[in-house]
């Protein structure tokens, strides 16, 4: 059962909520008939208001051997081998082991988006034994590194590099522009609760109900960040405006941080407008 047959109205006598909203500024869901469904039809336009474009990354399985990558080396790709101009010093972790690539996001393949760059390749590395502690790299390339020759030799990308990794499979990217209708653990999209009158007994139904509806999961480019454990700039005030530039949500087929986890890069709006994509920081949660 879900959660509008949870709390769909059962007497009919009652006032109706468009009714009770004339007496009151701000909605009230303390009757134990309060029908969620006409909440969001009467609070429409704050939800509307609040709504933000993104692009959805969808996902297939291109090879289920990472050693074999029949992608092209400039591709959007999960895993795989990436494009890396030569002569460029390759990406260590902190124990100056060579890293792997987890993503790679060319943005002439991306429908475009104001104010994210037009062009350009971002690519994500993790260390082989200390990702989950967020040794991780990222990587901008642009201007005229992209015409660059790229190395074809990476001898270190042996099986073992991918022991740990969230993915065992090279995954194909494919997008496609969306509208994000919300999340309820950003904090961006959580200030749209101020519209709102919520009883304290009703709470844990609202935001159980909020959860089901504005989760704000799947994998993209910009949007609502989805979370587990709570959304970190919640607590790290020099971080509050920053923008989620990439999630990567855990696919129980194909991909997983930890226990149904999800992966975050946010960035300033101004690095972002600047191109400054090496600036974005990395961030993941799970169950």
């Amino acid at each position: 059962m879900g959660i509008f047959d949870l709390f769909k109205k059962k007497k009919k006598n009652q006032l109706s909520i468009q009714n009770q909203l004339e007496k009151a500024h701000t909605l009230s869901i303390g009757e134990e008939d309060f029908d969620f469904e006409e909440f969001e039809e009467h609070h429409k336009h704050h939800f509307k208001e609040y709504e933000i474009k993104c692009v959805e990354i969808k996902t297939s399985v291109s090879s289920k051997d990472l050693s074999i990558d029949p992608l092209g080396l400039k591709d959007s790709k999960i895993m795989g081998i990436p494009f890396w101009p030569q002569g460029k010093e390759y990406p260590k972790d902190e124990s100056s082991n060579e890293m792997f690539l987890m993503c790679q996001i060319n943005f002439e393949e991306v429908p475009h988006l104001e104010p994210f760059p037009k062009k350009g390749i971002l690519q994500l590395f993790f260390s082989k034994d200390n990702w989950y502690s967020e040794d991780v790299k990222v990587i901008f390339h642009k201007g005229a590194t992209l015409s660059m020759p790229s190395e074809i030799n990476f001898p270190f990308l042996t099986p073992e590099i991918y022991d740990e990794s969230p993915s065992q499979y090279l995954l194909k990217i494919d997008f496609e522009k969306a509208t994000d209708k919300g999340s309820w653990e950003d904090v961006n999209f959580k200030k749209i609760e101020s519209h709102f009158n919520i009883p304290e007994q009703q709470e844990d139904q609202f935001e159980e109900y909020m959860w089901d509806m504005h989760g704000g999961g799947g994998s993209k480019i910009s949007g609502y960040g989805n979370f587990t454990q709570g959304d970190p700039r919640d607590y790290q005030t020099d971080k509050t405006n920053h923008i989620q530039l990439l999630q990567l949500d855990s696919n129980t087929k194909h991909m997983m941080f930890g226990d149904v986890g999800v992966a975050h890069l946010f960035i300033d709006k101004e690095h972002l407008k600047n191109g400054d994509l090496e600036k974005a920081w990395f961030y993941w949660d799970c169950c």
